[in-house]
């Protein structure tokens, strides 16, 4: 089923303002985290844990690019391409990467976190971003050898 152009146009901006609310999230968060109230901006940003999800972060907006160009492929009606396959394959490996980028950070958190802190909030949600980020990958997956090319 092809879609209007139109579509294609709002799913790209909407993936655009996904983009730009995570990097508000990843640059503000730091600041009023509990623990760095009382911080320098230094300390703050060169914690090797918050060094770590801006890595994490680096892959995200991979993923968040490869997705735009798959939108803009779909729309210019191009969907069945040597390039569609490459970005897919892309995109599934990224996703890969970032869930378990998401996994080994809940597992640091786990083992690691202070023990005036409660881990139960981060664990969730990294286990439910994981289970996002795999989904991606499976999805890439099945629409990479969907595509038939001649």
């Amino acid at each position: 089923m092809q879609l209007s152009p139109k579509v294609y146009l709002f799913l790209q901006a909407l993936t655009l303002l996904v983009g730009f609310v995570v990097f508000v999230f990843l640059v503000a968060f730091p600041l009023t985290e509990g623990r760095a109230v009382g911080l320098s901006l230094v300390k703050i940003y060169m914690d090797p844990f918050i060094l770590y999800l801006y890595g994490a972060a680096l892959v995200f907006f991979g993923g968040l690019y490869r997705i735009f160009l798959l939108l803009d492929q779909r729309k210019r009606q191009v969907w069945e391409s040597l390039r569609t396959l490459q970005t897919l394959r892309q995109l599934q490996r990224t996703a890969v990467v970032l869930a378990m980028m998401i996994l080994s950070a809940g597992l640091y958190i786990r083992f690691f976190h202070h023990p005036d802190e409660d881990p139960a909030g981060f664990l969730g949600l990294a286990i439910v971003l994981s289970i996002v980020s795999l989904g991606v990958a499976r999805w890439a997956s099945v629409s990479k050898n969907r595509i038939a090319l001649p």
